[in-house]
């Protein structure tokens, strides 16, 4: 999608909450909701859920956060979140986990890992990923809110 299809479909309830400020030529922004799940003993053992203004990550921290905003994917797109640039350029990386099928609904889990050598600080509210929504040949047979284990997820999800 380009920019003016990106806000057609925001505003049919894509994007809630939607900011039309967020919008780029061919993506959308995506900012942190200050939500955040920490690693415990074991890569299968996470922390509950907990709320942050700021969060400072050290080189080596791998966090779970989520997106503020909640998406409703269309029936005949799918989408890519990446890591937008400038995050990259300090240390972060998205690992690529952020695919979302046709009729995907839910905030984006983030699998966020921090490589720089000295620490970061991401604050709720801050711009961290963008989508790219793609158009598929048509509209599968079985999409997300079918097929999908985290489909309705409202806070950054564990490995179900």
């Amino acid at each position: 999608m380009i920019d003016t299809q990106i806000h057609e479909w925001a505003n049919d309830g894509g994007v809630t909450p939607y900011n039309p400020a967020m919008v780029n030529p061919a993506s959308i922004d995506f900012t942190l909701s200050g939500r955040v799940r920490y690693p415990v003993n074991s890569p299968e053992l996470w922390g509950e859920v907990v709320m942050f203004d700021e969060l400072v990550l050290q080189r080596g921290d791998f966090v779970l956060l989520d997106t503020l905003e909640y998406i409703r994917m269309p029936n005949d797109h799918g989408g890519n979140l990446m890591l937008k640039s400038s995050m990259g350029r300090k240390g972060a990386e998205h690992l690529h986990a952020g695919w979302f099928d046709p009729s995907f609904e839910g905030t984006a889990t983030l699998e966020i890992v921090h490589l720089h050598p000295y620490p970061i600080t991401l604050r709720k509210g801050q711009p961290i990923v963008q989508l790219v929504l793609e158009q598929t040949n048509g509209i599968p047979a079985r999409g997300y809110d079918v097929t999908g284990r985290y489909n309705g997820q409202n806070s950054p999800q564990v490995a179900r």
